[in-house]
């Protein structure tokens, strides 16, 4: 089975795609599709009741409605997602990229699931470089994602030299 966390806009439209395109292709895998923001939940709305996909939200999974609203989560929350994960023994994760410059939470569920042995994705539907005061940089700069590749539309979205060979072209 394997985690989708959903945030933006574009990243949410990026994983129904490919959610869409692993249901034709393979019969054995199962989603289990978590938005961790309001927009991302009634992106995915429509595909309520689908089969092989398991739906959950992020207010669900740490028992309070404020959670599709919070940019930041505890280390206990973290350990809930971590139950969840593993009570669905998911192997692994597509995390999208939040388009806010404050929104952190894709991040920390990102580097805690890598510690896990979680193959963890980020992806990253822009066509450039997220500016510098995206949470992005800041992650990076204290050599957290480290376990994470991340997935890309063009090279010139990879950034600097800290994603160098981390990378993979969509």
């Amino acid at each position: 089975m394997i985690a989708f966390f959903v945030s933006s806009t574009g990243d949410t439209h990026l994983a129904k795609a490919t959610i869409s395109n692993i249901l034709k292709r393979d019969a054995a895998i199962n989603i289990l599709l978590i938005p961790v923001t309001q927009t991302a939940a009634r992106i995915i709305s429509d595909l309520a009741g689908t089969e092989r996909i398991v739906h959950s939200t992020l207010a669900d999974i740490l028992n309070r409605e404020t959670a599709l609203s919070e940019k930041q989560i505890s280390q206990e929350d973290l350990e809930k997602i971590a139950n969840l994960m593993s009570q669905f023994s998911i192997d692994r994760a597509f995390i999208g990229m939040p388009s806010p410059n404050d929104e952190e939470i894709p991040f920390q569920i990102a580097n805690y699931l890598s510690t896990l042995d979680i193959a963890v994705t980020i992806a990253n539907e822009f066509m450039f470089s997220p500016p510098q005061e995206h949470p992005l940089h800041k992650y990076l700069d204290r050599g957290e994602l480290s376990g994470c590749r991340f997935a890309v539309s063009l090279q010139a979205a990879a950034g600097g030299p800290q994603l160098s060979g981390r990378c993979e072209n969509k």
